[in-house]
């Protein structure tokens, strides 16, 4: 089952993984780090996650109940925190300046963590509930690719779009705890319910659809915790709809994470 976690306590283990040493400029040893080159793609999607993160704890501590001047105190410590990702850090080797303020940062990101968990946690997958939820994604892809095209193609490929990024998420953001996860899965709970609708005929999909509703029954599972995604689900269905009449085939609806790496 998965542990619970809170955008802070993510973010002191972000300084934690930021702190090991390299002699390498910051911005390839961050890329290295994440399993990208620097500068590419997929390190900006991650580098852009991670600031959002830092983002929202930012609002969550402004809006909570702390009192003013700690309130100053934590405003300045993500400050710092997003300076890593500056050229300051990123332009010079790691090891000179990078590595030691991240780890300088990891106690005070820490002490936010209960404040920030009293507003906002979500479930943290391990590696293993990871891994299923990968294998269970591949064998519905092929289901879905060895299907015909017809009234539901866009439908389809919305799906698949909406997995991949789902894949992304969990494979290069797994580590970031299940909000990313649960994000994609929303993406992909949308498609589902569109082609669950009886505006569209039946052009031999129903197996694809009972095997999409048993995987996302199969990852909401493994999310015990989370619930809130299901409450979301009906809101982007005719927002798909419009995008996809605008937009096929890709249905880019994530403006920051969009797509396999």
């Amino acid at each position: 089952m998965a542990t619970t976690t809170d955008p802070a306590n993510e973010l002191a283990a972000v300084c934690k993984r930021l702190s090991h040493t390299d002699r390498q400029a910051g911005a390839m040893a961050l890329g290295s780090l994440f399993g990208f080159e620097g500068y590419s793609t997929g390190y900006y999607r991650i580098i852009s996650s991670i600031m959002q993160r830092a983002d929202q704890v930012e609002e969550v501590v402004a809006n909570s109940h702390m009192d003013p001047e700690h309130k100053l105190l934590a405003a300045e410590t993500l400050r710092e925190f997003k300076s890593l990702f500056s050229s300051t850090y990123l332009n010079h080797a790691w090891n000179n300046g990078g590595s030691s303020k991240a780890a300088s940062l990891v106690q005070a990101i820490t002490f936010l963590s209960p404040t920030v968990r009293s507003y906002v946690q979500y479930p943290s997958l391990d590696e293993d509930e990871v891994r299923a939820i990968l294998v269970e994604i591949d064998e519905y892809l092929r289901l879905l690719r060895s299907g015909s095209e017809g009234e539901l193609a866009f439908v389809r490929r919305s799906i698949e779009d909406s997995l991949h990024e789902l894949i992304f998420r969990l494979t290069n953001l797994g580590w970031l705890g299940a909000d990313y996860t649960l994000e994609g899965l929303r993406q992909v709970n949308d498609a589902y319910h569109l082609m669950a609708r009886g505006t569209f005929s039946d052009d031999g999909s129903s197996s694809v659809m009972t095997r999409l509703g048993s995987l996302i029954g199969g990852i909401n599972d493994r999310l015990s915790t989370a619930r809130e995604w299901k409450e979301n689900a009906a809101l982007a269905i005719e927002g798909y709809k419009f995008v996809a009449a605008l937009s096929m085939p890709v249905m880019a609806l994530t403006p920051l994470l969009t797509g396999p790496k």
